[in-house]
């Protein structure tokens, strides 16, 4: 084996992962959503991206935006991105996964004059619902698959009563508020696989007893970026069915990447595309989305503008990001998107 080519010894194990995957019964789709985070590669434009993205499959895309970036004056509203999506989308067919973050990853993002104000104040409560007006506003033709407010919330709250009980009752007031005018979109609050069935699995039941989905980021990593063991994605999808029984669960992401820091390889990102459907398949009726992250890997100057935004720049999470795409940024199919399209189309997407 050392003396074949990478290229002929990468073929050689996508084939086996396509066996491999034929040997196993395929759930139809149904009423199942499969989505994606669409970026644009080096070679082409967005609509190029979407365009491959949705030729493989994909019925729901993400996007997402910070509070801040919508208001960033008192009452004062705009975002270019929400009249781009209104005057796009529709054409396309397609449903969004909108979320509009008052919270990330990394840490609150509110207008600067509401820094610092309890979550749950009548002030935040009626500002944030302000704001959503306008998001709606801004894209009455735009059929959404779901809401999400706020996103991995857990990160900043840890194990913080007082944290997740604020957060709890802002999320209540602006569910109620929203529903009102969209009952029938699902709404919930994005919070990490770790976040779910870790040490304030509690505290997210709680709020996600508020929630129509129960939504999870899900990332197979281990606390140094590395990839877990292959085999992770059946346990775990097992395991938020028995956390959460009778309630609809939302894999607002899924990504694995492919980088070697990560001791992962294009091998065995595309293993991890298989073991999610076949993971999904078990868990079809409760499951009603799964949206990969991401199509494309990331440039070097999008890496240095990640490094900013979460505080770190560690090579290992450089890596993690920056390979997690399901092709290259040179605008090439990796193994994972040849696998993720076979697994699609075998299920009728």
């Amino acid at each position: 084996m050392r003396y074949l080519s990478n290229g002929i010894v990468l073929a050689m194990a996508f084939a086996a992962l396509v066996a491999a995957s034929q040997g196993f019964a395929q759930t139809p789709k149904g009423n199942r959503l499969l989505g994606m985070d669409v970026q644009a590669a080096r070679d082409g434009g967005y609509d190029t991206a979407f365009q491959i993205a949705k030729k493989a499959g994909a019925q729901v895309v993400s996007v997402s935006i910070n509070w801040d970036d919508i208001e960033s004056e008192p009452g004062q509203y705009h975002n270019a991105s929400l009249q781009a999506a209104n005057a796009y989308y529709p054409a396309q067919h397609v449903r969004v996964s909108l979320c509009i973050r008052p919270l990330d990853t990394n840490g609150p993002h509110m207008p600067a004059d509401l820094r610092g104000q309890p979550m749950d104040s009548d002030v935040v409560e009626e500002r944030f619902g302000k704001m959503m007006d306008y998001v709606f506003a801004q894209i009455p033709d735009v059929p959404l698959a779901s809401l999400g407010v706020g996103n991995e919330v857990n990160i900043d709250f840890g194990t913080d009563a007082g944290k997740w009980a604020r957060y709890r009752r802002f999320f209540a007031a602006v569910r109620r508020r929203i529903q009102a005018k969209h009952p029938d979109l699902p709404i919930g609050v994005p919070v990490t696989f770790e976040g779910v069935t870790g040490a304030a699995r509690g505290e997210v039941k709680t709020l996600n007893a508020a929630s129509d989905w129960v939504m999870v980021t899900y990332y197979p990593l281990n606390t140094d970026f590395t990839v877990k063991a292959p085999g992770t994605a059946s346990r775990d999808f097992d395991r938020l069915a028995r956390l959460y029984p009778n309630r609809k669960i939302a894999l607002m992401e899924a990504g694995c990447p492919s980088g070697a820091l990560c001791l992962s390889s294009e091998t065995r990102q595309a293993e991890f595309v298989t073991q999610v459907f076949r993971a999904w398949d078990a868990h079809a009726a409760q499951i009603p989305l799964v949206s990969f992250s991401w199509l494309n890997d990331k440039s070097t100057a999008d890496m240095d503008g990640f490094a900013r935004y979460y505080g770190v720049n560690a090579p290992p999470f450089r890596e993690y990001l920056q390979t997690l795409g399901l092709r290259t940024w040179e605008g090439k199919d990796k193994a994972a998107f040849r696998v993720l399209t076979q697994e699609a189309r075998a299920r009728g997407w």
